[in-house]
């Protein structure tokens, strides 16, 4: 107790000093700045953009993407995006399954986090991204640690990212990447959802576009209609193996249906001081390919994006948003590097024609409820 008393003794004496200190010496030469004081100061030197209500507005519809670009994304552009950079591989059991022309089959791997008792969770999960809706599909081995979290919580956070080389260069490139965060909930389909007509749909859909991407499931599933016509028979013969998959216990069966989708595209970003980036990701040699990087993108995408970019900066709004944005400079001290050796800065690789510089990085998609 007498250690405690000595203690705090110390401590006041301390305060006191430092507090007859701090009176006797200039403040502005000794105080720590303020967060307002860092703020005026990243104001002046072009850091942070003045437009204060413009940025948060977008932080709070966009969820993000404010300080990365001037435009933002359509929502016709923002599911393209995520269409392409899900499209997973060419294997199909059947053709005849394939969700649309493009020739994909949507199979992606994924990471999931979830919580339980504010203990987060990550875990790893194949998925079928349903091109229509754009819901996650899922079938999973019943006790595994995914199943067992989503299970008690449905709530999930599930991302997927993939990091490239330009050129298949060997030098690796941070920049030259993509990637899309779900957030949602899990639908965990049961035997009562056989009972109603919705239910089965549901269920049909996930079996229709879940099983042709996968060899030995799919000679199964297919198995159960091979050769009948008629189409109650064949919806009867995938009602009995959906049946036997969900009665066995085996295997759990769900579904993510997301709240927001965030898309983020950093290959568009223009960060070194030459905006090597920017520059690359725009040229167009004679002889060689049409967009410099080889980014695991169709170019029928690549040339949306340039599209869209282009009728934003073709209207006198548009291009009056853009020159507004980048005033200040994007990356300052960057850009100002850029003038003085004549590579091209931000603004100007935004109102390049022939690029998709100046959209956003990052884009959130809201689906309708």
């Amino acid at each position: 107790m007498m250690m405690k008393k000595f203690a705090a003794l110390i401590l006041a004496l301390l305060m006191l000093a430092c507090t007859a200190c701090a009176e006797s010496t200039d403040a502005t030469s000794t105080a720590t700045p303020t967060d307002e004081a860092f703020h005026e100061w990243a104001l002046a030197n072009g850091y942070v953009k003045i437009e204060t209500d413009a940025i948060s507005s977008a932080t709070e519809n966009k969820a993000g993407g404010v300080n990365y670009g001037a435009i933002e994304w359509s929502e016709e552009l923002q599911v393209t995006a995520i269409k392409e950079f899900l499209k997973g591989g060419h294997y199909l059991g059947s053709a005849d399954f394939a969700q649309d022309d493009s020739g994909y089959n949507y199979r992606e791997m994924y990471q999931m986090a979830t919580s339980r008792n504010n203990v987060p969770s990550n875990t790893n999960l194949e998925l079928v991204l349903d091109a229509d809706n754009l819901h996650l599909l899922g079938v999973s081995e019943a006790g595994t640690t995914k199943t067992i979290e989503f299970q008690r919580n449905p709530k999930v956070s599930i991302s997927w990212c993939r990091q490239i080389r330009p050129e298949e260069e060997e030098v690796y490139n941070y920049y030259c990447s993509y990637g899309v965060q779900y957030d949602g909930e899990v639908r965990i389909y049961t035997a009562a959802d056989l009972e109603t007509e919705e239910g089965q749909n549901a269920l049909l859909n996930l079996f229709d576009k879940y099983y042709p991407t996968l060899a030995s499931n799919w000679g199964a599933y297919s198995a159960t209609f091979a050769g009948k016509t008629d189409e109650a028979e064949i919806r009867a013969g995938k009602l009995g193996y959906i049946t036997n998959s969900l009665s066995s216990g085996a295997m759990v069966i769900y579904e993510v249906i997301p709240t927001r989708i965030v898309v983020t595209a950093p290959f568009l970003m223009n960060m070194s001081p030459s905006m090597a980036n920017g520059a690359r990701f725009t040229a167009v040699q004679e002889g060689e390919p049409k967009y410099a990087y080889t980014l695991g993108l169709t170019e029928g995408f690549l040339d949306k994006l340039v599209a869209f970019k282009n009728e934003f900066i073709s209207t006198e709004e548009g291009l009056a948003a853009v020159n507004a944005y980048y005033s200040t400079g994007m990356y300052p001290m960057l850009d100002g590097l850029c003038a003085t050796y004549g590579a091209p800065t931000s603004l100007q690789l935004a109102l390049q024609e022939n690029s998709a510089a100046g959209l956003k990085t990052q884009t959130t998609y809201i689906p309708a409820k």
